[in-house]
């Protein structure tokens, strides 16, 4: 049975900051939530997004509707999205000896819409924000589902990095993404590499 590869996928396979912080900005204060810099974006990815919304002064049963608005805004902009060089050739390399996942906090739509433009078609399965907030929790019901299977989960976030240790799933970090490489250490990965070249080799 092959093992199991989990991608996060914004700041992992697709370089979105700049324009997840522009979707943000433009309904953020709809919801009672003021408008980010790029180090305060940056900040609520240290812990669960959702939680992060939250204790900006999200209230709960407003989330399906800022659900709406973040899809009908980023369906505007989703030819802005582009992939970090070299990761859609890794995933098909890596796919040939490994079952490939995404985890996201972004919407499964809107990531199948941009694995469809991309033509990336190697992934077996997206989970995203809209099924279920808790990365830990996606992280477990695939590794349920393969249990004779060790699984790597790969991501760019401190806040992922802290999901994954509860998930029990070995944690590669990338240094390309939302979080830089000093911030990333601090959480401890089992590994952090820098490139996509260097996440090939790591798993060669």
């Amino acid at each position: 049975m092959k093992d199991i590869i989990i991608f996060d996928y914004d700041g992992v396979i697709a370089d979105s900051f700049d324009v997840v912080l522009e979707i943000f900005n433009s309904i953020c204060e709809k919801y009672g939530i003021n408008k980010q810099e790029k180090h305060e974006l940056r900040e609520m990815y240290k812990q669960n997004f959702f939680e992060s919304m939250k204790q900006k002064g999200m209230k709960e049963e407003n989330m399906n509707e800022f659900d709406r608005d973040y899809k009908k805004t980023a369906k505007i902009k989703e030819h802005k999205i582009i992939l970090f060089d070299g990761i859609k050739e890794i995933i098909n390399k890596l796919s040939e000896k490994y079952n490939l996942f995404i985890v996201t906090s972004n919407f499964k739509k809107i990531v199948k819409n941009d694995l469809k433009r991309f033509n990336i078609n190697v992934i077996k399965d997206v989970i995203g924000g809209d099924e279920e907030q808790s990365k830990t929790k996606k992280i477990k019901s695939i590794k349920e589902k393969y249990k004779n299977s060790k699984t790597y989960f790969i991501t760019d976030t401190i806040g992922d990095i802290k999901e994954s240790k509860k998930a029990d799933v070995f944690t590669i970090a990338v240094s390309w993404g939302y979080h830089n490489k000093e911030m990333l250490k601090k959480e401890n990965p089992d590994f952090i590499v820098n490139s996509p070249e260097e996440l090939l080799k790591l798993f060669n």
